[in-house]
């Protein structure tokens, strides 16, 4: 008797727990093994359209491909990944437990004026989702369905991507593009410009302005992804009428860059603010030339902007793929010599190709190969130590100078060096002056290299 007496008690235990079961399913949505209750269950690609609406008014987005544009509620750009994570979060929306079933006062949990989002699918269904105030430990957010009387609690992380903000929504990016779709990147100074440089392709940089030279493909480029990396820590004003009070009345820098398809930018860098002391950031005022909104940028990815121009260009005077070289003809502290490259196809093998070197028509023994690419690599590594564009160069006959002969277009290029004082030389390429200075010591380098390779001519 006793084992039917704890067998119909079971029996009703299951029952009760059936029931408590099927109302927790019927009034909030199904739990899973985890204990989680899932409200919303549908797929993020097919969301159409959607609408925010917080304490900085209503913003309605469309959603085309994978990119989403602000239709009505403002003129910015978006953040396409902010809102596909809006759209993803929602589409699979659980909560950690009901707070309230019937609940009469929302004003205590934040949802008497929530923030309220509204997604369309391409099948005509809408999800209405209102994110209420954090609770008291800062866990999980306070949040209801379609209007509906019973307040949830949902994860912290999910509560913080559904509470939007203008600024949340906003795109932040100075500039929406990868460094290789910059063709044109420089700044200025004090009004003053450092550089400018150009590309048309992301390997081949040449300073263009203030003077023609090859770039230091490394710290410009280096520069540029520092630029494309910079984004608004947040939004100051709107429609700042006094800049003086951020230091945008008269920038220190301009920021300037350009892409393959003719979008320019232009950032104005004001005063610096100071240490922000949530996120540990030094922040720094900022606009973009042509809009009076004023934000905020993290100083450190612009240290670039306290190089000089000398930074930013080649450390040589001229400098050359040695594969594109056939000789070259130098004359320097008293002494006249010509280097030649032979290359010989081999007939067995023809893409091995067999170099020979050759010094004032003299061949260079193989033992010698090293010192020959030294002398070569010292003729073509005349060291810039200052830039002086505004020089006036006296018409002296140079000094020094070194013709190379290549096997491409301009054929030849010739260097030559006048004396701008006892330890330095104004470099001229093909009869213009550089801008560049560059001194003996260049010179004293090459013909070391020279008298090294006597000794292993034929």
């Amino acid at each position: 008797m006793r084992f039917y007496k704890y067998a119909i008690i079971l029996v009703v235990i299951v029952a009760l727990l059936t029931g408590v079961y099927l109302i927790v399913d019927k009034k909030t949505g199904s739990k899973d093994d985890t204990g989680r209750i899932e409200l919303l269950d549908f797929d993020s690609e097919n969301v159409k359209s959607m609408t925010i609406k917080n304490k900085d008014g209503e913003f309605v987005l469309e959603k085309e491909e994978d990119s989403w544009k602000l239709v009505s509620g403002g003129d910015f750009k978006v953040d396409s990944l902010k809102l596909n994570s809006i759209a993803s979060t929602i589409s699979r929306l659980y909560a950690e437990r009901v707070i309230e079933e019937e609940a009469k006062d929302f004003e205590k949990y934040g949802l008497s004026d929530p923030v309220v989002l509204t997604l369309k699918t391409t099948d005509d269904q809408t999800f209405v989702v209102e994110i209420g105030n954090p609770t008291v430990t800062n866990e999980s957010y306070y949040m209801r369905l379609n209007g509906e009387n019973t307040v949830y609690t949902i994860p912290r992380y999910e509560g913080t991507v559904l509470n939007a903000s203008k600024t949340d929504i906003r795109n932040k990016n100075i500039i929406d593009k990868p460094r290789s779709e910059i063709k044109r990147f420089g700044f200025e100074k004090d009004g003053e410009l450092v550089f400018m440089a150009e590309s048309e392709d992301e390997k081949d940089w040449k300073v263009t302005d203030p003077l023609e030279i090859e770039a230091n493909i490394a710290n410009v480029t280096s520069a540029i992804d520092a630029f494309i990396r910079t984004i608004v820590q947040d939004f100051v004003e709107e429609d700042a009428k006094d800049l003086s009070i951020y230091g945008l009345d008269n920038p220190l820098y301009a920021i300037e860059a350009e892409t393959i398809d003719g979008e320019r930018v232009k950032l104005l860098v004001g005063e610096e603010k100071g240490m922000n002391l949530d996120t540990y950031i030094n922040e720094i005022y900022a606009m973009l030339e042509g809009t009076t909104e004023v934000f905020l940028v993290d100083i450190a990815p612009l240290n670039f902007l306290d190089e000089s121009l000398n930074y930013f260009v080649n450390i040589y005077v001229y400098e050359e793929d040695l594969e594109y070289m056939e000789g070259a003809y130098a004359k320097a502290g008293g002494k006249e010599f010509e280097v030649e490259i032979k290359r010989i196809s081999d007939d067995e093998n023809e893409d091995k190709v067999k170099e020979e070197y050759y010094v004032d028509g003299k061949k260079v023994s193989e033992d010698g190969d090293w010192e020959f690419k030294e002398l070569f690599k010292n003729l073509m590594s005349l060291e810039v130590k200052e830039i002086d564009i505004d020089a006036e160069v006296p018409e002296e006959e140079p000094e020094a100078l070194v013709t190379f002969r290549l096997n491409k277009e301009p054929k030849e290029i010739t260097i030559e060096l006048i004396p701008r004082d006892d330890e330095t030389y104004y470099a001229m390429k093909n009869g213009n002056y550089t801008g560049l200075i560059t001194d003996k010591e260049s010179i004293d380098d090459i013909l070391k290299a020279y008298d090294a390779v006597q000794e292993f001519l034929d």
